[in-house]
């Protein structure tokens, strides 16, 4: 069965197909209460769980990103960092050598945008 057997193909306002993580509601205005703005066209995925006081989220702007990014932030979604697949996974090892358990959170994030290409 392929995917659109199953489930309708999610797209952006511009006819981007979402990736499968994306979550984000393309409906929704980029500034709450300001539609004349724009809508929210980039692709988000939900927060992964918590550690250490941070969490992880994948990203992509179909105008900008040729392939997802990791989006690394406190658990208040503030101060956000982004990393290529590649630098995120090189910091998960550097993490993972001092057994910091945001290693597991970059790789997780890693892991679901390359098994989603």
């Amino acid at each position: 069965m392929t995917q659109s057997e199953t489930q309708e193909i999610r797209a952006n306002e511009n006819g981007h197909p979402c990736p499968s993580w994306c979550t984000q509601d393309h409906g929704r205005p980029l500034i709450p209460g300001k539609p004349e703005h724009g809508l929210s066209d980039g692709h988000w995925s939900g927060f992964n769980a918590q550690a250490g006081g941070l969490m992880t989220r994948l990203t992509q702007h179909p105008a900008m990103d040729t392939e997802p990014r990791v989006c690394l932030t406190n658990t208040y979604g503030m101060n956000p960092v982004f990393f290529s697949l590649d630098q995120a996974e090189r910091l998960a090892t550097l993490l993972e050598l001092n057994d910091d358990p945001a290693a597991g959170l970059l790789q997780a994030a890693v892991t679901t945008a390359r098994e989603a290409a």
